[in-house]
């Protein structure tokens, strides 16, 4: 018999900052934990390079995995932020 556990589709979490898109109506998008299985090696280069750039580990494979699919042109830009108008006062 195969110990396989039943699937459980992904719980969406409230993030607690906005993020560069899909961002709901209050400025917080909502995000799908996803379990990951990923070899030591690249685990370990990506938390170095997360350490890099003051990212946390989850927030640089996101940044990462972002960035592959824009440049695929598997995902829209993320919308620009918009300037606030300086009245001159």
């Amino acid at each position: 018999m195969s110990s396989a556990r039943a699937k459980q589709p992904c719980a969406p979490v409230r993030s607690p900052s906005p993020s560069n898109g899909g961002a709901g109506k209050h400025g917080v998008s909502e995000k799908k934990a996803y379990p990951l299985r990923i070899a030591a090696p690249v685990l370990d280069a990506m938390q170095r390079w997360a350490d890099d750039d003051l990212r946390s580990l989850n927030a640089q494979i996101e940044y990462v995995l972002r960035e592959a699919l824009r440049e695929a042109g598997r995902l829209k830009p993320a919308p620009k932020p918009r300037a606030i108008a300086d009245d001159g006062a």
